[in-house]
């Protein structure tokens, strides 16, 4: 869940759902992704494999050295595999974009239930799940500082000059399983739902910093 939407909240409980508005521009994103990646493995096969296969290709790879026999089979192979890995990731990426755009997450934190209550709701009725979490199994919920910054810590200035560091929210059971419920771009925000959720199952929250090494060296 990116950035939830509260549908209903009172003292006994808060009901979030997902962005329609996210949910649709990340399931076409992934669609296109999808079928850039198909893209791709027809030209690989339209323009490297048949000719490859044909008859012309085959013989002329028999006029070749040893050397440059092995090269060109070590090509070869390379361009296989990436032929039969796009598709692979074209039909992954369409699957989760499709999933993005049919599913809608919802998530429900309820004192009369004493549960965390995760549906995933669909108009196919195989995409839908749901999942309760009991309150006497919540260990803690967790407010997570991703960052790129070594020096940066959960305590530094709101305003970062980070900009792509990001804030998470998740609710973590004592038996390890983690459910997120927030990720965005807003300390504030962040702080402000785990409050509520604190409020509501009557845990405590605890925060940690998540560093990644940059991959570029303009990161102090």
């Amino acid at each position: 869940m990116m950035t939830p939407i509260v549908k209903e909240e009172d003292e006994m409980g808060i009901v979030l759902v997902d962005s329609v508005i996210e949910n649709v521009g990340f399931g076409l994103f992934f669609i296109l992704l999808g079928l850039l990646a198909l893209r791709v493995a027809t030209f690989i096969l339209v323009m490297r494999i048949i000719p490859f296969l044909s008859v012309g290709d085959i013989y002329h790879l028999t006029q070749l050295t040893p050397f440059e026999m092995l090269l060109s089979i070590i090509v070869s192979v390379v361009i296989l595999c990436a032929m039969l890995a796009f598709p692979l990731m074209g039909v992954l990426l369409i699957y989760t974009g499709l999933r993005g755009l049919l599913v809608r997450e919802v998530i429900i934190i309820d004192k009369r239930l004493l549960s965390v209550v995760i549906m995933e709701e669909s108009s196919i009725k195989y995409l839908e799940s749901i999942k309760k979490i009991p309150f006497h199994d919540l260990k803690t919920v967790e407010i997570t500082y991703n960052t790129h910054c070594e020096k940066c810590s959960y305590d530094s200035p709101s305003m970062s000059i980070w900009s792509d560091d990001s804030w998470d929210v998740s609710i973590i059971s004592i038996h390890g399983d983690s459910v997120q419920i927030y990720n965005g771009n807003y300390k504030s925000k962040a702080e402000k739902l785990a409050r509520k959720i604190c409020r509501i199952t009557g845990e405590t929250a605890t925060h940690r910093t998540d560093y990644t090494p940059p991959t570029h060296p303009m990161y102090g």
